[in-house]
């Protein structure tokens, strides 16, 4: 913890707010995707409270989803409820797909986390709009999981014919998900999803043929 407060103290030295945010927010990330909680709160927070200063709404919205996904994984659903459904009007006006669809993800888990039908309802009609964000993005890791959740709620629900709908659709992502981890473990980051993959395999096609038509044509 004393590593990662020197961490907060240098990047707020060296860095001009935006670059700040950004590498807090991007650390954060890292350290939620670890299942750190504790130290993605700490890095999450810090980001929005430079973003608000500078009045950085959208830094400030996508930091607030990262503190609630924290949040949540800690045990305060109430808690992550109430701090992402504050800036959900900002997330749904101004925010990139991602962070929207993640934002309609975390508010999902925290519907499911309330174990009352009722929240099993508003979680797919949150799934729902989580799932609509992540199929423009082609974001087929972060679909998988949302129809993943989807079929256990209607499951919960006793809607067989919905759950086994969603569940066809799940097998579909599913693999289309692992291929995404293969790409992004063969080629590194640049890969991270499908979508950034396809971009650059098709350079890569274009830069060929492109290569080819010197050849050929002399």
């Amino acid at each position: 913890m004393y590593k990662a407060q020197c961490f907060l103290e240098d990047c707020e030295a060296r860095l001009l707010p935006l670059e700040g945010m950004k590498c807090l927010q991007a650390v954060a990330e890292a350290c939620q995707a670890c299942n750190n909680s504790t130290a993605a709160l700490m890095f999450a927070s810090r980001s929005r409270s430079l973003a608000e200063a500078h009045q950085a709404d959208t830094h400030a919205a996508a930091a607030t989803v990262i503190i609630a996904a924290s949040l949540l994984q800690l045990g305060l659903g109430a808690q992550a409820s109430y701090a992402l459904e504050s800036k959900m009007p900002v997330i749904l006006r101004e925010a990139p797909l991602l962070v929207c669809g993640n934002a309609h993800l975390v508010l999902a888990k925290c519907h499911i986390n309330e174990g009352r039908r009722e929240g099993c309802e508003a979680a797919i009609e949150e799934l729902e709009a989580a799932k609509a964000c992540f199929c423009e993005l082609h974001a087929f890791v972060e679909l998988e999981e949302a129809l993943y959740l989807q079929a256990q709620m209607y499951n919960t629900l006793g809607l067989t014919a919905q759950r086994n709908q969603v569940a066809q659709s799940f097998a579909f992502v599913q693999r289309e998900a692992a291929a995404c981890r293969r790409e992004e473990e063969t080629w590194g980051p640049d890969y991270g999803d499908c979508a950034r993959a396809l971009e650059l395999e098709l350079r890569r096609v274009q830069e060929k043929d492109l290569l080819y038509q010197k050849q050929i044509l002399g």
